[in-house]
């Protein structure tokens, strides 16, 4: 009896797997109907913005650098478009304000931002909210000047920060201390001296800082890569360098 039970319930499992097989084989073709459907629509929407776009399977990359018509009411029209389905974002010398850039709060899975070259100050890193997944920011060639890094402790992820030649200086390494999940660091063109180096000591996982056009010397870098156990690059690029903007240590040129 306990056999027959067992077999019974057996070829029930077996049915309703059957039927589950056939529903998803049936619905998935439409499904990806409307996925296409929906990339497509989404780039035809912004075509005229000149940007690239690329699909990653669940949400867009966007690549709208030096596109100088992209101002802030572009911006809102990509959110709006895509519904916030965004990982990556380049928005690098565009026309985009600190306006623009409070509406990309709420953004769950932006991965990668670049603000560089953009008219971004201290009151639009302040307004970067609820970006959980966030690991990658390019500050780069911006008028940022530090007084709201902290804001940037509440992204748990972040590991790259790219603020070369902005207008950060000593009194922002408190700040950039706190981000205890950084690895990459580009400190390119900005007013820092040891003093103020040596306190990002207690950002442990720090693997990689860009120190070029800095009064930070030969030696002085050696002493820090002693003290940070990290790859610390010097040297003179006379702003010109795009310094790091991928997490594996690539180098881009920013202008």
């Amino acid at each position: 009896m306990t056999s027959f039970k067992l077999s019974l319930r057996l070829k029930v499992v077996f049915v309703v797997l059957v039927v589950l097989i056939a529903v998803a084989a049936s619905i998935w073709p439409a499904m990806l109907i409307c996925r296409n459907h929906y990339q497509h629509g989404v780039k035809q929407a912004l075509s005229d913005l000149n940007g690239r776009v690329s699909w990653g399977g669940r949400n867009f990359s966007f690549n709208f650098s030096r596109q100088t018509t992209f101002d802030d009411s572009a911006l809102r029209r990509v959110l709006q478009v895509t519904d916030g389905k965004i990982y990556s974002l380049n928005i690098s010398d565009t026309s985009v304000t600190d306006d623009g850039v409070h509406c990309l709060a709420g953004l769950h899975e932006l991965n990668s931002l670049d603000l560089s070259c953009t008219k971004i100050t201290d009151q639009g890193v302040a307004c970067l909210q609820d970006l959980p997944q966030l690991e990658c920011l390019n500050l780069a060639h911006t008028k940022v000047r530090g007084t709201t890094l902290n804001e940037l402790e509440k992204f748990s992820k972040l590991e790259l920060l790219n603020l070369a030649y902005s207008n950060v200086d000593d009194s922002g390494m408190t700040q950039i201390a706190k981000l205890r999940q950084l690895r990459i660091l580009d400190l390119s063109g900005l007013s820092v001296s040891m003093a103020g180096l040596k306190q990002l000591a207690s950002v442990w996982r720090l693997q990689h800082i860009c120190l070029y056009d800095t009064s930070i010397t030969e030696d002085q870098s050696r002493e820090l890569e002693q003290l940070f156990q990290a790859t610390i690059e010097v040297g003179v690029l006379r702003g010109k360098g795009g310094g790091i903007t991928q997490k594996d240590g690539e180098k881009n040129h920013v202008k």
